[in-house]
């Protein structure tokens, strides 16, 4: 297997023609759908998923290590969507209280 990648071609006209490939099986990288433009108005009266106790640095938002091969893949790397966050209504850590059915779960589950 090469783990070579090749430079892009170096004008814009040139890259118009390339298709980019993923495997729909892919762990490691995923083809994103464009999102829908911002209506300009900003979402309020919104549920807050996790108020974070202390220190909350990138690795407690989405930790690196084992997870980074998934840096590609929007669905596979929320699964460690701030699992290392301290939840400051119950000092744990990955767990958050579902509002709609008041069951603890961990974050990147509730989320979803």
């Amino acid at each position: 297997m090469c783990n070579v990648v090749p430079a892009p071609p170096p004008t814009l006209e040139a890259r118009r023609g390339l298709d980019v490939k993923v495997d729909k099986s892919s762990t490691r990288l995923q083809m994103l759908e464009p999102f829908k433009a911002w209506s300009g108005q900003d979402i309020t009266d919104c549920a807050i998923l996790i108020k974070v106790k202390g220190k909350c640095t990138t690795d407690h938002i989405s930790m690196a290590g084992p997870w980074l091969k998934y840096r590609g893949h929007l669905d596979n790397i929320s699964n460690n969507l701030l699992i290392g966050a301290i939840n400051i209504e119950n000092n744990k850590p990955n767990a958050v209280v579902n509002i709609l059915n008041q069951e603890e779960g961990p974050v990147p589950a509730t989320a979803r």
